[in-house]
């Protein structure tokens, strides 16, 4: 048999939590908790919720960090086509389901970190980007943008004769932005 050496990229994200308080007063100790990740999970999204829980999103998933135990949120199955964590306490999942040669459906699943209840939102086509900002969602479908809260219910539907290229939203207002313009509307 012969030792063959594989040569090439690995991706590897690692998380570590380090205390200020301890930083200021033992350096050697500021460091509360190390995640060494498996090879090939790379972190894409990170965020704290209530103070002391850390939420990260990966390739393949969402994690929590909470009292340095790790806690399987959700996989993503080869469904999945969009996720966030960028909601005030819940998650955004968002899977495409063929129901034709031609057509797709979209599903937009809501997930509360509190007590794991669900919301759903479903909608003809696939989007071709999401923002989530707060308790807002915009689905970006081309020449229309649905607006939707994290409850999964329409606020506003907007309609363009021209293409949207990007959205980006607050708790009031959103920007539509076009290719050679930005436009404000109220939600």
């Amino acid at each position: 048999m012969q030792n063959v050496l594989h040569l090439g990229t690995s991706i590897k994200s690692n998380i570590k939590i380090v205390s200020i308080e301890k930083a200021l007063t033992n350096p050697k100790e500021a460091i509360i908790y190390t995640n060494l990740n498996t090879d090939y999970e790379l972190i894409t999204n990170i965020k704290y919720k209530n103070g002391n829980e850390l939420l990260y999103m990966y390739d393949e998933g969402i994690k929590m960090v909470q009292n340095e135990t790790v806690n399987n949120i959700t996989e993503f199955d080869s469904n999945v086509i969009f996720a966030s964590i960028d909601l005030t306490n819940k998650l955004l999942k968002i899977s495409t389901m063929s129901n034709g040669i031609f057509n797709s459906e979209t599903l937009v699943k809501i997930i509360d970190l509190n007590n794991n209840s669900e919301n759903d939102y479903k909608l003809d086509g696939t989007p071709r980007s999401i923002k989530a900002y707060d308790s807002k969602i915009a689905l970006n479908l081309g020449a229309e943008v649905h607006f939707i809260n994290s409850n999964g219910w329409l606020i506003k539907r907007y309609s363009s004769s021209q293409e949207v290229k990007d959205v980006t939203i607050s708790n009031d207002i959103a920007g539509i932005i076009f290719k050679d313009r930005v436009e404000i509307i109220k939600l």
